[in-house]
């Protein structure tokens, strides 16, 4: 079975490497790169065409909304799970708009996480 391939951009440090560690038991997921800035963000994702890209719009840099738009002119927001602390209405429906598959808490459960990249994985396949 082929492993589903994540990059994950979170500008907060610690989030991002307890995500990485998070999904660092899975046999199904491999965390390909990650990053806490949204150009390198960018970059690894146009480089490396990952299965799912997690991405984190609320981070000190600021750069979240751009980078949602920008990865929906490379053709890539459709493999786009967006994790916040702070759930905001007008943010969920921009990025489901704008393409993205899921808008989810941070305090999800490992297992729920895997599953959700799983799913968007297959659907971005289709």
């Amino acid at each position: 079975m082929n492993r589903t391939r994540l990059l994950i951009i979170e500008s907060h440090e610690a989030v991002r490497q307890a995500l990485v560690a998070r999904l660092a038991t899975s046999d199904e997921v491999e965390v390909v790169a990650n990053t806490g800035d949204p150009e390198e963000g960018l970059r690894q994702a146009l480089l490396l065409r990952p299965d799912v890209i997690v991405v984190e719009l609320k981070g000190s840099n600021g750069g979240g909304l751009g980078l949602m738009r920008r990865l929906a002119e490379a053709g890539l927001i459709s493999r786009v799970i967006v994790l916040t602390s702070y759930p905001d209405d007008e943010e969920r429906l921009f990025v489901l708009r704008a393409g993205a598959r899921h808008y989810l808490l941070k305090d999800l459960d490992s297992q729920h996480l895997i599953e959700t990249i799983q799913a968007v994985s297959r659907e971005a396949q289709l």
